[in-house]
């Protein structure tokens, strides 16, 4: 893992490197495709977690708590540099300072990282391999459950995005298009603020599977204060607050039954195909909201009977969500307690 995080590294310098000294646009469509080959940062310091806090579950609850606060931070203060160093510098030097970064961090990586990260479950690889076939069938069957809540809940959040729409806050909350930026940085301080504070007290108190249902909740419960009330109040101190709460505690809980239930040598595995699959998602899914506007008339015209029909298709992917989260846990629940009984 330690190599390919370097790999990632590395390339991502390139990657930028590029960008900044080219106006070619096949080298500018090289560079993107470069750094999207290699950029496996999230997906190895997830695995690297795991390793680490292995025996538990608590301890990489807060670790994925601080990893999501940390991201989060990155998200609220990145656009901000961003734009005061190219009205001073220009976009070749924002490049050049975004490559420098990720050389800092290979640096970091090389000195700091041991050079193996075998942990002794990774060490317990080779006994792992002579699991007869009964044995490894019933670890896929473990992490299937996980797994296709991670791709629906993709899929939702994706198909239910009302962020892309033109003008849909402005039409539905007479909100102006400036203030956009004020209200998207008050979302992202919110989320830090959950993520630094508030999710690692929740997760010791409520479990996993109670947790990813409490999210799923909490997306219907904004959709139905946005469905019945078009106050701009109402968005700001009940829906936003709703959805970065659910958000917050989906990825930390999702992040953590996948690491949970998935054998440790085969975590980086599991995490780079769950990341292809994400892709392929994030790929179809504009057909299927074409498909869903046509039905409602999103294309003909925006009115409230419009947004309704929308809050309402909103609704019906969350609602569909939380029964299937219910189901595959609660199948999940009725296999870990067979297995205790056969134990």
């Amino acid at each position: 893992m330690r190599s390919t995080l370097l790999l990632s590294f590395l390339g991502s310098a390139v990657s930028y490197g590029l960008l900044g000294t080219t106006k070619s646009l096949a080298i500018i469509l090289l560079s993107r495709a470069l750094v999207g080959l290699v950029k496996q940062t999230s997906t190895v310091t997830t695995a690297l977690l795991t390793e680490l806090t292995k025996d538990d579950e608590q301890a990489r609850v807060k670790a994925f708590s601080t990893m999501g606060a940390i991201t989060q931070f990155g998200w609220f203060v990145g656009p901000s540099i961003g734009s005061f160093l190219f009205r001073r510098i220009g976009f070749p030097g924002v490049a050049f300072i975004s490559s420098m970064m990720f050389v800092v961090a290979y640096v970091m990586a090389f000195l700091f990282l041991s050079q193996s990260t075998k942990t002794a479950a990774t060490a317990a690889t080779a006994t792992r391999q002579s699991l007869r076939k009964r044995e490894v069938f019933s670890s896929v069957n473990s992490v299937l459950g996980p797994i296709i809540l991670v791709l629906l809940y993709s899929f939702c959040q994706r198909a239910t995005s009302s962020s892309s729409l033109h003008n849909y806050y402005e039409s539905r909350y007479n909100i102006d298009s400036s203030d956009r930026g004020y209200i998207m940085s008050y979302s992202s301080l919110l989320g830090l603020f959950l993520q630094s504070f508030v999710l690692k007290k929740f997760f010791s108190i409520v479990s996993i599977n109670n947790g990813t249902i409490f999210a799923a909740t909490l997306y219907i419960l904004s959709l139905l204060v946005e469905i019945t009330s078009a106050s701009s109040w109402a968005y700001l101190v009940l829906i936003i607050p709703m959805t970065s709460m659910g958000g917050g505690i989906m990825g930390v809980a999702l992040k953590t039954m996948i690491s949970k239930e998935t054998p440790i040598e085969n975590i980086s595995t599991v995490l780079a195909a769950l990341d292809i699959a994400t892709s392929c998602i994030g790929v179809c899914n504009p057909i299927w909201r074409a498909f869903v506007f046509r039905k409602i008339g999103y294309f003909d015209s925006v009115d409230k009977t419009i947004l309704k029909r929308w809050g309402n298709v909103q609704l019906g992917h969350w609602i569909f969500y939380l029964l299937v989260c219910l189901v595959l846990l609660k199948f999940k629940s009725k296999q870990t307690k067979k297995k205790r009984k056969e134990e």
